[in-house]
């Protein structure tokens, strides 16, 4: 035999069937699960009430129509739309979204969205305070939440916080600095002047799988048509903290005590909005 010789080898023909399952192997789309999340913030300065030349006490007002948006900001860009200070807070970071663009999808991804999740962050993004229990307690009573696509040509209203649970739960105690206390404990004990703790109702089990589960997919798409994704808090009517709980014992207990000197500069809650979502189309290993 000549070791020059080429063999030659006679492949069948695919039949239709065998066609067309290679065809559907070769353009399979693989679905992959992937988190989206972007933060909000809900802060106000203290605002000292007078009454015929005398401090009574002190509120912190969030006035009716007030809008923020998560997803509205990309990292290393400011959360303005979305209630941050820059001043205050700095420039966005991966704590708080993992967006490259505000409203879009990384990377050109197709993603559909499952369910949504929305989480109480225990402090707030300036590193010196903590959430304020009875400000979370308002938001959950007055703030709408809606599900925006196409720059809000399409809206979902999703309700409110307790109806939207979180594996990170609206459950538990915590401090919170909107308490009196007396002007002698304060000047004697200064470092426990952390308030009295609050509970908070829960809204559901703490696990992982707990969230919204909505009635049908939302496909996001990276552009065109179902683009540009908001998730939208809005104050369906305005509401006030009050230090001390209710504007009669602020004034009282004030007027009675001069308890009142401690009440904080700001009051403040950061929510997390996470998207229960799998990236439909075929992604890199490192996407």
């Amino acid at each position: 035999m000549n070791p020059t010789t080429l063999r030659r080898t006679v492949q069948t023909p695919l039949s239709a069937t065998q066609a067309a399952g290679l065809a559907a192997l070769q353009n399979q789309q693989r679905v992959t699960d992937y988190p989206y999340y972007s933060s909000v913030c809900f802060r106000a300065d203290k605002v000292q009430d007078f009454l015929q030349a005398a401090f009574i006490g002190s509120h912190y007002t969030f006035g009716a129509g007030q809008i923020r948006r998560a997803f509205a900001y990309g990292r290393g860009q400011d959360g303005v739309r979305a209630g941050f200070t820059t001043a205050i807070d700095g420039l966005m970071t991966l704590a708080e979204t993992n967006l490259v663009k505000p409203h879009e999808t990384i990377g050109g991804q197709q993603v559909q969205i499952d369910g949504i999740a929305i989480f109480a962050k225990p402090a707030m993004t300036d590193g010196l305070r903590f959430i304020q229990a009875r400000l979370l307690a308002q938001i959950a009573t007055n703030v709408s939440i809606q599900l925006s696509v196409n720059g809000d040509e399409n809206l979902f209203p999703l309700g409110t916080l307790q109806q939207l649970p979180a594996a990170g739960g609206l459950i538990g105690t915590m401090n919170d600095d909107l308490s009196f206390i007396p002007i002698a404990v304060a000047a004697a004990t200064p470092a426990t002047n952390i308030g009295d703790p609050h509970s908070f109702g829960q809204n559901g089990w703490q696990t992982r799988g707990n969230y919204y589960r909505l009635p049908a997919g939302i496909v996001w798409q990276p552009s065109g048509a179902d683009a540009l994704l908001n998730v939208v808090f809005v104050n369906e009517r305005a509401f006030t903290i009050y230090t001390g709980g209710t504007p009669e014992r602020e004034q009282a207990q004030a007027v009675t005590d001069e308890d009142d000197e401690f009440a904080p500069e700001t009051v403040g809650v950061v929510l997390t909005v996470q998207l229960i979502a799998q990236v439909v189309g075929q992604r890199t290993r490192t996407a």
